[in-house]
């Protein structure tokens, strides 16, 4: 089984009718408006479930479950982040159960453990340490999914749009 995430629109991530009734909920229930995307959606590569939770046990081992509650949402496996800040929510939409979480909260996280373990936090410098030091040295699931997950989030961030974590 693999996730992977994406930055762009719900419809990108969910599909067409699920996407519309995602931006449905949130305009109506929250009076949050989601943009469309402006540019192709974005993919990270395909990852393994354990990596997401083994980034967030690994995370609460590290910097205590108390600071990492962006990432404890990583782990239901159906989560979109938000660039508009701290709403939290779940959401029901055709086919999907989503937890909403903030994207500014989630990058302050993983900043933090990044701190913690020495691990870059830079674009370029996490692209070059997944190259040579997690996919050549097999330095474990949670690592490759930070190394991915860190990228996706510059992406969502820079782009101001949902970043989706969805099997």
């Amino acid at each position: 089984m693999a996730i992977e995430f994406a930055v762009g629109p719900p419809e990108a991530a969910l599909g067409q009718e699920a996407g519309r009734g995602f931006r449905s909920q949130m305009a109506s229930l929250h009076g949050v408006t989601l943009s469309g995307g402006r540019e192709d959606p974005y993919y990270s590569e395909q990852l393994s479930w354990s990596g997401c939770t083994g980034l967030y046990e690994r995370a609460r081992a590290e910097i205590g479950e108390a600071k990492c509650p962006q990432l404890s949402l990583l782990a239901d496996f159906s989560t979109v982040y938000l660039p508009t800040g701290a709403l939290r929510a779940d959401i029901d939409v055709p086919g999907w159960k989503l937890r909403v979480g903030s994207l500014p909260e989630l990058e302050g996280e993983l900043d933090l453990f990044a701190g913690t373990l020495g691990l870059p936090t830079q674009n370029h410098e996490v692209d070059e340490y997944w190259q040579r030091d997690v996919y050549e040295d097999d330095e474990g699931d949670e690592v490759e999914t930070y190394c991915h997950l860190r990228l996706a989030v510059s992406e969502a961030l820079r782009r101001g749009e949902p970043l989706w974590a969805v099997r």
